[in-house]
């Protein structure tokens, strides 16, 4: 039917927009380090303590510590990968 054909063709068209629009990453937003410390079940002192050395760590301004919830829940992925190999490390 033309309905069917239709759909066919839209589905064809519209494919690669769809691959694209899923690799687009959800919207990062910045929280605290309270709320990264609960998320990640460490203190407040230590992500100031390494926070040169946390890639998710953000400092809008001098003497301002953030965090990317994007690069967050990233870094907590990648150790989760490299536990479940076999060569996590703290």
């Amino acid at each position: 039917s033309i309905e069917d054909n239709l759909r066919l063709i839209l589905r064809e068209e519209l494919a690669p927009i769809y691959q694209l629009i899923k690799r687009i990453p959800e919207e990062d937003r910045l929280i605290s380090v309270e709320q990264a410390a609960k998320v990640l079940t460490v203190s407040e002192e230590w992500i100031y303590k390494h926070a040169d050395d946390l890639p998710f760590v953000v400092k809008p301004k001098p003497n301002m510590v953030r965090v990317s919830h994007n690069k967050l829940q990233a870094y907590i992925a990648k150790k989760l990968r490299e536990q479940e190999r076999g060569n996590g490390s703290r």
